[in-house]
């Protein structure tokens, strides 16, 4: 096992061949450091530009780019647009229309979950 878990995040900080086997060396969160070796492995790893915001809770980033547009209208609220911003440590850039900002600006509500989570715990 490769104590490595779906939607983790980490950089690969070397690519090399052992005896014609591939191999990337990744570094995630925390120092962890794992081989993945050979295709089947290598495979299973997916190359990343972006995340979500609810992806980045409790992370921080150099820099953030957070595109705020009406196409993604249910998603234009207040409680994720400071998520968003909070995340950068040095430099967020906000992209979208003026509409959009304001929609998400003035949006204080938070939609309600429907999991019925309560119901299964009790």
């Amino acid at each position: 096992m490769k104590n490595c878990f779906n939607g983790e995040e980490g950089i690969i900080k070397k690519i090399y061949f052992e005896k014609n086997t591939p191999v990337i060396f990744v570094q995630f969160d925390e120092g962890r450091e794992i081989e993945f070796i050979g295709r089947e492995e290598i495979i299973e790893l997916e190359l990343s530009y972006a995340l979500t915001i609810h992806k980045s809770q409790g992370s921080e980033y150099e820099v953030v780019l957070l595109p705020v547009v009406m196409s993604h209208r249910r998603m234009l609220a207040r409680n994720l647009f400071y998520t968003g911003v909070t995340r950068a440590k040095k430099k967020v850039e906000v992209f979208g229309t003026k509409e959009a900002i304001m929609t998400t600006i003035n949006n204080a509500s938070s939609s309600k979950r429907n999991s019925k989570l309560y119901y299964y715990l009790i």
